[in-house]
């Protein structure tokens, strides 16, 4: 991408391709591309509001777009949030996504530790499960998800 076309590019689009481009790091921190990782940048491309052909070039170019950070302490933990998601897609975290998204938390403005927390606090939740609606996944996921706003003091929306 020129320095023209990103220079023109609101805020919000900024921090939607940083977001991407952490997640596609992420997803191959450990040397392998998993279908359900593949699956979600899909997904979170679309929920980006990314074309198809915008990710694909992107990726293709190996260039990098410029970490952007959001205002928000909320949608900060949400993007957090997602990469553990991603992170936790092929059912492992290894050592290297744990250390990107730690990277990336310390970017974001959080201690490094809030990731450790997360995996420990959602190592008991089935993430598919809490998606598909179930009453007990979600339950789960509401709770822990309400130990870590209150740990890292994460102001309600």
């Amino acid at each position: 991408m020129g320095f023209f076309s990103s220079f023109f590019e609101s805020k919000q689009t900024k921090i939607n391709k940083s977001h991407l481009q952490n997640l596609f790091v992420l997803a191959i921190a450990d040397a392998e591309l998993s279908q359900a990782e593949i699956d979600h940048l899909t997904v979170a491309a679309r929920g980006l509001d990314l074309s198809y052909s915008e990710v694909y070039r992107q990726i293709a170019s190996k260039e990098l777009w410029d970490f952007a950070r959001p205002d928000s302490i909320r949608e900060r933990y949400s993007l957090l949030f997602e990469m553990y998601i991603l992170m936790m897609a092929d059912g492992e975290a290894n050592p290297r996504e744990i250390a990107y998204c730690k990277v990336i938390a310390k970017g974001y403005g959080f201690p490094m530790e809030i990731v450790d927390d997360m995996i420990n606090l959602f190592s008991d939740v089935d993430m598919l499960g809490a998606a598909k609606g179930d009453r007990l996944e979600l339950s789960r996921l509401n709770a822990s998800t309400s130990l870590i706003v209150q740990m890292y003091s994460i102001p309600a929306r």
